[in-house]
């Protein structure tokens, strides 16, 4: 069950989960099922397979006996976003659109009359973003959860203390 991330990135297949690649995520996964102490913490990794032209990594599926499972995608650490993208200079529409979604509850969110023009680019609406969750003030965040078959509200996004986010009721 997906429950955050982008659309379509995933296939299931053969009792597995194929997931977009990203290298840097492959390349972990291969360094773990090196580690035995942290190998029986994490889906078993099969490798990086190719399904239309596109690479995914295969790993098991560990929810593939559960009937309706509980989930729950958690970011983990106060900063969420890559190197690359802090170089890429590249400003986009549907970023600035996103941002003007984190306007609605933060309004001191500042867009420039170059944002409004442009868009912003991707490290600007990832910092905003983990600036305006719990990533920065509590080094995870909830990015989104299912429970009974439900999507719970994205309120969980913007909790930044460490009071409120223990005081959800789930």
């Amino acid at each position: 069950a997906q429950v955050a991330g982008h659309a379509n990135s995933f296939l299931k297949e053969d009792g597995c989960v194929l997931k977009l690649k990203n290298q840097c995520e492959a390349d972990l996964l291969e360094a773990i099922t090196q580690e035995p102490t942290l190998r029986k913490f994490v889906a078993q990794y099969k490798g990086v397979v190719e399904r239309g032209g596109k690479e995914y990594i295969k790993m098991q599926d560990l929810l593939l006996s559960m009937s309706s499972p509980n989930v729950a995608d958690v970011k983990l650490g106060v900063r969420t976003y890559l190197e690359d993208e802090v170089q890429n200079k590249k400003r986009r529409m549907d970023l600035l659109e996103k941002a003007k979604g984190l306007k609605v509850n933060h309004p001191h969110v500042e867009l420039t009359p170059e944002d409004m023009e442009k868009g912003i680019t991707k490290h600007r609406f990832m910092a905003l973003r983990d600036e305006l969750s719990s990533s920065q003030a509590l080094g995870f965040r909830i990015q989104g959860m299912l429970m009974n078959d439900k999507p719970l509200a994205s309120k969980y996004l913007s909790t930044r203390r460490s009071a409120a986010a223990c005081q959800h009721r789930f």
